[in-house]
């Protein structure tokens, strides 16, 4: 790829932009990556396009911070430490979980209830709360990078409300037939009670440890689709009135319903 021709403000002379492969060589080691970042900010104050870049330069600052966890140091080897083996993908969601346990040890003492349920299809939906009262969206998303990592860490990943089978790089898996392979439902259901593996551990073995109890729950079913029933015209409209239920409400996708003894319940 040609290299770009630029002007520096008030000159003739004639810079020429890195080109894509450069740049992207760069973003491969965090140091290079620093680097990158504090040229790309000199240059754009040379111009005098700074201000009108600021998009363009914390985009490439959020990259930079990307890199950072995924590349970052992993452990001392001479330790024997685990981490030392994690895969710049695991070792990403790692880093992502330690901030977000930082910010949640702050708020969260007592032990947290994580209700979820899992199908035969390894479709997934869980719900945090605290002494009975549901987690606040904010807080369901640190649990949520600290799910993501506990996943990283067996080959699994969640999307879109599935847990699927993932290569060391984090890439969804494909079976004989070219579609994404989904976690064997089973194999996730032990991992989530293993002694050693689970969840609960991964958290209790943390720089900031928490309490974590789990409870399973039946995943809930679709209910089919009926075609409305005509009603004769002299018959009132009656509101209807929900059934308090019996074990904590799961949405499907996204959003957060509170649920007695659950927290918000949701797909990840």
């Amino acid at each position: 790829m040609a290299e770009l021709a630029t002007t520096k403000q008030g000159s003739d002379v004639v810079e020429h932009a890195t080109d894509a492969v450069s740049i992207k060589k760069c973003l491969d080691f965090p140091e290079s990556a620093d680097y990158l970042l504090s040229r790309l900010i000199e240059k754009l104050k040379s111009v005098g396009l700074l201000e009108k870049a600021d998009e363009l330069v914390e985009k490439v600052r959020e990259y930079v911070d990307v890199v950072h966890k995924q590349r970052s140091l992993r452990g001392q080897p001479w330790d024997a430490d685990p981490a030392c083996e994690r895969t710049d993908f695991q070792n990403l969601q790692a880093n992502l979980a330690e901030e977000a346990l930082e910010r949640l040890t702050v708020v969260i003492t007592d032990p947290m209830k994580m209700d979820y349920a899992l199908s035969d299809l390894a479709e997934f939906v869980r719900g945090f709360s605290v002494n009975g009262k549901p987690l606040s969206p904010e807080l369901l998303d640190f649990c949520d990078k600290l799910f993501n990592a506990w996943l990283a860490e067996n080959n699994l990943l969640s999307k879109g409300g599935k847990i699927y089978e993932v290569s060391d790089k984090g890439i969804i898996r494909k079976d004989g037939k070219g579609a994404p392979m989904t976690a064997n439902a089973d194999r996730v259901k032990e991992l989530l009670n293993d002694p050693v593996k689970s969840f609960q551990v991964y958290l209790a073995n943390g720089k900031q440890s928490i309490q974590l109890i789990t409870k399973e729950h039946p995943y809930p079913e679709q209910k089919p689709k009926t075609k409305p029933v005509i009603k004769a015209r002299e018959e009132a409209p009656e509101a209807g009135v929900a059934a308090e239920p019996s074990t904590p409400q799961f949405e499907k996708e996204g959003g957060v319903t509170p649920s007695s003894g659950s927290g918000g319940g949701a797909a990840i």
